[in-house]
């Protein structure tokens, strides 16, 4: 019978949420891997960077602030105390004086919570599966396995049992995860040139309970590309150095999305073969970000998801 799929983020032990398991033609035509898209899409944040000068004249002007009138060494103390990369955007932009205290910190928590899987290491695992791609570390498997498996998998002694141990990718015990809060509505008010963007703004007003003059202010720190560059997002392996335009896919036969290519160069499978891009790293960016000494697959990856619907029939044959 034909094998199930899932779509796997292995340094955070995620996978994408699909009711089930589905096979590979299935997965790509039932939106799943359109979520990769918003995972990955990466921002592109203005370099903030504030002197001593800068960050101490901030606290003067605001220094009637009870939580900024007391002592700088106790302000210190408490941020050791942030961690989740919410608490650090919403504390940053609360005044001009956390936000130049924060600098750095606080645009990697941004980046953090806009592209949570941009470059991180992501595999569309089956169950027929056997080992794990050559290009991941030892320390990546010994990290998803400290995460927690299902106790099924695990004999008297605390050994994995020859199924996990044959296939760990797919039977370890990921947390799942969905990203279509408000896809719905960002696909019926948009265009495909526009819709990732609204589904940013919804999910920034929903995950970081945010008010929308906070989202714009958010907004502010966005380098946009100049009016006259292209816009079209691209799908970087950033492994192997190679991309693949949006452009390119939405003009194919079918219209795919980056999300689908993706699914599909990174295959693990020991039925069948497997996709170059299996457990490499990716983001997704603008055209006008892209260094184009790299190698433009987008052609490579239009016959090659044409090819696995085309399996459709064999697929469904063998199930």
């Amino acid at each position: 019978m034909g094998q199930y799929w899932k779509i796997v983020c292995l340094e955070k032990a995620q996978v994408l949420e699909n009711h089930g398991g589905v096979k590979l033609w299935e997965l790509l035509m039932n939106g799943v891997p359109e979520q990769l898209v918003d995972l990955l899409k990466v921002p592109k944040l203005r370099a903030y960077k504030f002197s001593n000068a800068a960050v101490a004249s901030a606290r003067a002007r605001s220094i009637d602030i009870k939580l900024i009138a007391i002592p700088q060494e106790i302000i210190d103390e408490i941020l050791t105390y942030i961690t989740s990369g919410v608490d650090l955007i919403n504390l940053g932009l609360s005044c001009s004086y956390f936000f130049r205290l924060l600098g750095p910190v606080l645009i990697q928590a941004i980046v953090e919570s806009e592209a949570p899987w941009a470059g991180r290491r992501l595999v569309t695992v089956g169950d027929y599966a056997e080992g794990i791609p050559s290009c991941v570390e030892p320390d990546t498997i010994r990290y998803i396995v400290s995460q927690g498996m299902d106790d099924e998998y695990w004999d008297d002694e605390g050994e994995a049992d020859e199924a996990m141990a044959r296939n760990p990718l797919y039977r370890m015990g990921a947390e799942e995860i969905s990203d279509r809060l408000g896809m719905d509505d960002a696909l019926r008010c948009c265009g495909r040139a526009h819709r990732h963007h609204r589904s940013t703004q919804i999910r920034r007003l929903a995950y970081l309970h945010m008010n929308a003059g906070e989202v714009e202010l958010l907004d502010r720190l966005t380098r946009h590309p100049a009016p006259t560059t292209s816009l079209q997002a691209v799908l970087r392996c950033l492994d192997l150095k190679e991309f693949v335009r949006d452009d390119v896919i939405a003009s194919s036969e079918y219209a795919y999305s980056l999300g689908e290519v993706l699914c599909c160069f990174s295959t693990w499978t020991a039925d069948g073969p497997c996709g170059r891009w299996a457990g490499c790293r990716f983001d997704i960016t603008v055209s006008q970000h892209v260094d184009y000494t790299w190698t433009d697959v987008s052609e490579e990856a239009v016959e090659y998801l044409q090819g696995a619907r085309l399996d459709r029939k064999t697929d469904g044959k063998r199930a």
